[in-house]
């Protein structure tokens, strides 16, 4: 006689169980690790791994223009610049022409008239309202990033 014993037979000549324990666990093992980690993933909040975006740079501070630096020779006429020219060209350095002063700090201005490109006059758009003669460079244009907001 002829005895069968199942449980030989049952692990011997099913090759699939162990291929099925295989599948579940690669199924079951990430599942469980979802889980574990709150389950937000792309369905809810911010995983993290994910960084937080980096705020927008600022914008460039506005360039004060038309302007006059420090430095630059303000004189109260044209003459006075004329003079204060010379007196530079001949190479005379005691001090400056009557009537003509340095600027100390950045001063917004509003052109007046040009006389070619070494006179301009010019108002200072400060409460003095101080108007002169400067031998300052001033382009017709401003430079990039600069404003318009001291008027033309």
């Amino acid at each position: 006689m002829l005895r069968l014993q199942p449980w030989r037979t049952f692990g011997a000549h099913l090759p699939w169980r162990r291929i099925a324990l295989l599948l579940v666990t690669v199924l079951a093992v990430p599942w469980m690790a979802h889980a574990q980690m709150g389950g937000h993933g792309r369905h809810g909040g911010q995983s993290a791994t994910q960084a937080t975006p980096a705020p927008p740079p600022l914008p460039p501070e506005p360039v004060v223009w038309p302007r006059l630096d420090p430095g630059a020779i303000l004189c109260r006429t044209r003459d006075a610049l004329t003079d204060e020219q010379n007196r530079l060209r001949d190479g005379n350095s005691a001090g400056l022409a009557p009537g003509c002063r340095i600027v100390q700090d950045v001063a917004a201005i509003k052109i007046l008239e040009r006389d070619g490109p070494g006179q301009t006059q010019v108002a200072l758009t400060s409460q003095s309202g101080e108007t002169g003669w400067t031998n300052a460079f001033l382009p017709a244009e401003p430079p990039p990033g600069a404003t318009a907001s001291a008027g033309r």
